[in-house]
């Protein structure tokens, strides 16, 4: 029952664009997320690092923050990753069976060395 829904959904334009923003977000959370995890640091130890409040790393975990390219430049730097983001174009009708070219979600991938560790105070 989802499918049919989700078909109708994406034939409006601004229900696209409100769709591809939230995964990108969710795409970026989780990779931070992940990074945060594999090196074992809390939501504390990470915005002690980064130099913000707790209650902003919660924030942005939970897709609730309007995350900036500023932000996730601090995590980032806490967290000693690079972010490589790579867009290509790909046709409407791959995306939603339409022929009309659009650019493709971007993939993001984390890159941290594996062998460091971070102590947190």
């Amino acid at each position: 029952m989802v499918e049919p829904l989700y078909d109708e959904l994406m034939k409006d334009v601004e229900f696209q664009k409100y769709y591809h923003r939230e995964v990108i977000m969710s795409e970026i959370t989780t990779v931070i997320y992940e990074s945060m995890k594999k090196q074992g640091l809390t939501q504390k130890s990470l915005a002690k690092i980064a130099g913000v409040s707790k209650g902003r790393i919660s924030q942005i975990l939970s897709g609730n923050y309007n995350i900036t390219v500023k932000t996730i430049s601090d995590l980032l730097f806490a967290l000693k990753a690079d972010l490589n983001i790579s867009i290509k174009p790909k046709t409407w009708h791959e995306v939603y069976g339409i022929d009309r070219q659009v650019w493709t979600m971007p993939k993001l991938i984390v890159h941290q060395p594996m062998e460091q560790e971070r102590k947190v105070a």
